[in-house]
This record gives structure tokens, sequence and C-alpha cells, in this order.
């Protein structure tokens, strides 16, 4: 970002400025909403549907409207909005038009995230709200005074942000490059793994663009050393590594396994630390040791790090257990990338047994195209996949990266694969099956379908 606008951000903040966010509602802007108002600015926004953010945001003093109008941003200074707003949004051209400082999230994220001397940021193409969650109990038990932005709800914190003074940590997504109006002291890269192939030209554009993250950092870069993407950014920044592999500076062993729970010891160096993970699937290890790196190189002490790790229930929508359908347990989870999904049928296979109906909802046109292979692939250990129309978010509709498209590739090596037209249809249909759980995957409105299937 350039320090044109920072300056123009900062010169606003100092002055207590009306704030509108166009698309307040969504997970990134409401947590942007909620600083600002922790902080005593006047905040206003749109959005076209009620939900549990913007309920929380209207009980801090928020004023919400669910239309879009011109008069929306009427004595409003800054105007915010996110990537799913389109360009001929009427308030966004009034703004425009208006001659006031309008600044994409990302931009806006990135000027009061860049005011802390001390900060994190959590990167890659899943795990970052995860990796969060836990950092976010680190640093409060450390007493770090942490400013947090996180993807979901952490009960820790009341919802998905926190004011603080002492450090920022906040999510940083590789999307249109936003993540570069970052600059953390402690950049951490999760996984890189091929997304939003929509904006980036290929794998190797993607890979890049990561390497520019880590470059961006003023510290030495956490970075996965297992992954396959990852390791051709190592060579060339100042990193410190974690993985399952011996070669890396920070890997586990003596690794135990209970009911999806896994406690391990963790070496760094000389040091050995005893972790025992109160949250489901042995992929959390994997985040529990970037969320230990990034810690340490803070200077926060072993045993701190290893309390909080154990105390890190989860947070919404990621294995988070929301009722029973029929008696069986319904487990909701964000996944909606193909390695995401299949780490959370494996956590779930662990915890409930081998009959998994997994209910996903895709998550855009784009991703289910590019990804439509990789898809067809990762429900193998679903005993029942009942796929439901994709979440289209910005897009229009695209037959060939629809629902049905991924149904007629899936429904020829599964045998129980199904594709249904509503809400309404998955929940007779999960009503009438027999299993050890049912997984609500995706990062859509699917935690609506636990409301209609619940007993």
């Amino acid at each position: 970002m350039s320090r044109h606008i920072y300056r123009l951000v900062e010169s606003f903040l100092d002055k207590k400025p009306q704030i509108h966010f166009i698309g307040i509602g969504g997970t990134g802007m409401s947590a942007l909403a909620g600083i600002c108002l922790s902080y005593g600015y006047t905040v206003t926004g749109s959005d076209i549907a009620q939900s549990e953010n913007i309920e929380q945001l209207v009980k801090l003093g928020a004023k919400v409207y669910f239309s879009h109008s011109e008069k929306n941003v009427e004595g409003s200074d800054i105007v915010v909005f996110s990537s799913a707003i389109r360009p001929d949004n009427v308030e966004l051209v009034a703004a425009v038009r208006g001659g006031r400082c309008v600044l994409e999230r990302h931009k806006f994220l990135g000027a009061l995230f860049n005011c802390f001397e001390e900060s994190i940021a959590v990167a890659g193409s899943h795990g970052k709200t995860t990796a969060c969650g836990m950092l976010s109990y680190i640093l409060l038990e450390a007493g770090r005074d942490p400013q947090i932005l996180i993807g979901g709800n952490l009960a820790l914190i009341g919802g998905n942000f926190r004011k603080g003074r002492g450090c920022c940590l906040a999510e940083a997504c590789e999307y249109r490059r936003n993540f570069l109006a970052l600059k953390p002291l402690v950049p951490v890269i999760l996984n890189v793994e091929k997304d939003h192939m929509d904006y980036f030209k290929d794998e190797e554009d993607l890979v890049d663009a990561y390497l520019s993250f880590a470059k961006n950092g003023r510290g030495t870069c956490v970075v996965n050393g297992d992954d396959s993407n990852c390791i051709k950014i190592i060579p060339h920044v100042k990193c410190a590594t974690f993985g399952f592999g011996k070669g890396n500076d920070c890997y586990p062993k003596e690794i135990r396994g209970s009911k999806g729970r896994y406690s391990f010891t963790l070496c760094h160096g000389e040091r050995q630390l005893k972790i025992s993970l109160s949250v489901n699937g042995r992929h959390n290890i994997y985040n529990a040791m970037a969320a230990y790196l990034a810690a340490s190189l803070l200077g926060i002490e072993c045993d701190v790090i290893a309390s909080a790790l154990s105390k890190y229930k989860g947070i919404g929508r990621r294995f988070e257990n929301v009722g029973k359908a029929g008696g069986i347990p319904i487990i909701c989870d964000y996944a909606h990338h193909p390695k995401e999904i299949k780490a959370v049928i494996d956590a779930a296979r662990e915890t409930f047994g081998k009959n998994v109906i997994a209910v996903f909802q895709p998550h855009t046109y784009t991703r289910t195209k590019a990804l439509m292979e990789e898809f067809e692939g990762c429900f193998g250990g679903a005993a029942a996949v009942l796929l439901l129309p994709v979440y289209a978010a910005r897009e229009e509709y695209d037959a060939e990266g629809s629902s049905i498209a991924l149904y007629e590739r899936l429904s020829r090596g599964h045998p129980n694969a199904y594709y249904l037209d509503n809400f309404h249809q998955a929940s007779l249909l999960i009503r009438r099956m027999r299993g050890s759980c049912v997984l609500l995957l995706g990062a859509g409105d699917i935690f609506k379908l636990a409301e209609l299937t619940a007993d």
C-alpha cells in the first residue's frame, strides 16, 4: 500500500470519522467495522440480509441499512467495500462521485494493521482461522493485549474481533494479492494450494504472490516445510519451517490420537514441548506448530504456548457440533477446498466412526470448475455425499462449474452420491439416512441447514 493511502486514512482516523461499509455483514468486513466501533468511530453499513455479525454490530452502535442506496453514504468520511461489491454498486458510485475517501477492504485493513510494531498475519489456502484462533489464545494468555481480526466467531473474545494495543493479529487473504497490503513482523504461510484460479494465471503465479507476501514481512516468515509449493518459497526468504519431516525447524514426535484428538511432543532445536490439543483432526498439528513458531518469534514462553494450545476449544464453523439429527451429531465446518474437505472427513471418521454423511455446498463456480478433479477425489472417506447447488457469491451461473457437473462425475465412482435442489430436500433425505455423523461442509450459508434438520 502506498504511503499516500496510509497517511490519508491516518488523518481521518485521528478525527474520529464516520465510516460506511458496503457489505458490512461479511466476516472480514464486520470485524473491521467492530474494531472501528471499539475506537469510537461512527459506523454505518449496508447489506442484503440480516446476520449474527450484523446483530452484534447494531448492539455496539452501528446503523445498518438492508438495501443499497446512494443516500446511505451521505455524511461518510471513508467508504469501505469488499471484493463481493460490483463496480456499478449505487453506493460505491455515489461515494466516488462525491469525492469521498473510498477504499477496498484490504487497503483499509492494511492502514489499521500496519500501525502496530508487533504483528502477525496468517496466510494460506486453508487453516487461517484455526491458526489465528490458537494464536489468539496464546497472545491473550501471554498478556500481549492483542488486536484481533479473525474469520470466525471465537467465544474467548465474544465474536470475530478484539480491540487491543499490544500487537495485531489478522488473517491474510491471497485473493487478488490482497495480503500485500499487510506488512507483518511475522508473516505465516500455512500452505499454498491451487485456488482462486479465476484471478491467478496459473499455479506459478499463485506461488509468486505468496513469495511477495513473505518478502513483504519485516521479520522471519513461518512456512510449512512439507508443502510442495511452500518449498519453492523457502530459499528466497528468511524463514522458520514447520512440518512432520525432521528436516524442519519445528516438527512433532510421539504423536498419539484418541477419538480424533491428538497429543504430541513438539521439537524445536533443543526444546521439547508436550502439546495436547482439544480440537479434532490430525491436520491441527500443523496449525499448532505454526502458531507455536509465530508466538515464539514474539518471545512468548514455551509453557504459556503449551497451556494456551491445550485450552483452545475451536471456533465457529470449524468442526463445530451444532446439534443432532435422528440422534447423530451434526458437525458444521467451513471447509470448501478439496484438501480441507478430506481432512475434515478423516477427522469425523476418527471421532464418530466410518459412516460419515457429507453434505457439501460448493463455493463459487470458478473454484468448482478449476478443482473439479480434486473435488471428485476428496469424498472417498464419506459413506454418503449430498451435493447442494453452488453458493455463487459474486459469480454468474456456469454449468461447467455447477454442482450438477460435479455430481455427474462423483456419481460414477461413489455408490451413495446425491444431488439435491435445496435445503428442504437435503433435510428430508438426511433424516432418512443412518450414519455416524452429518458433516455440513462449505463457506456459504449451508449452516442454515442445521436449523432445518436438527432434532
